[in-house]
């Protein structure tokens, strides 16, 4: 179950130095009670508004334009792009375990590797340098523009017509003005114990 709502007030008990929250939500009563006593998973995170599918699907417009010229698919074109433009992060992970980092992330890419001391066994083992990508519906205002923008030039770069600066700065500024916005927090809570 996926809430969103408001902290209203907070205290602390003594001794234990637990938390206290009084939270105010959208939910319906009868599927919250049945929470009630049951012990939860709890993810506080401010609110954010999705990305409209608007500017979503300019996006994926853009890339299928381009995927058409290059012979490719808007996915592939979309993965390429993520590693041109996006956000990642960098691990390194035994051999053994890398399909299961594939399976975990949007995009990855191997840099390098090198043989390493396992820590649990103490075995030699071959480790991957990995690059981890996140998919663009994690990314906020920022980040989007950036990817967008991006996508933009390399359509230029193709010779594609690229949308008008006014049909651009909207898309942006209406991605911009959705995350501004928000200011309430979003607040999951599932019963499951993990």
């Amino acid at each position: 179950m996926e809430l969103r709502g408001e902290i209203k007030s907070l205290s602390s008990t003594f001794p234990e130095r637990k938390i206290r929250l009084e939270l105010e939500t959208n939910g319906n009563l009868e599927d919250i009670e049945k929470l009630k006593g049951k012990d939860l998973t709890i993810s506080l995170s401010r609110y954010r508004k999705k990305r409209s599918l608007d500017a979503n699907a300019f996006l994926w417009k853009c890339l299928g334009d381009m995927a058409a010229v290059l012979g490719m698919t808007a996915m592939d074109m979309y993965l390429d792009s993520l590693e041109r433009y996006g956000k990642f992060i960098y691990i390194q992970t035994v051999e053994s375990g890398y399909k299961e980092v594939k399976r975990v992330w949007r995009h990855t890419k191997i840099v390098g590797d090198f043989i390493g001391v396992n820590p649990i066994t103490g075995e030699k083992e071959k480790y991957l340098e990995v690059l981890c990508y996140f998919g663009s519906s994690t990314y906020d205002s920022k980040e989007f523009s950036v990817l967008l923008n991006g996508v933009i030039e390399d359509m230029a770069e193709l010779g594609l017509e690229r949308p008008t600066d006014e049909h651009l700065k909207a898309i942006i500024e209406e991605v911009e003005k959705r995350y501004e916005k928000a200011e309430i927090h979003d607040y999951r809570a599932t019963g499951r114990h993990e």
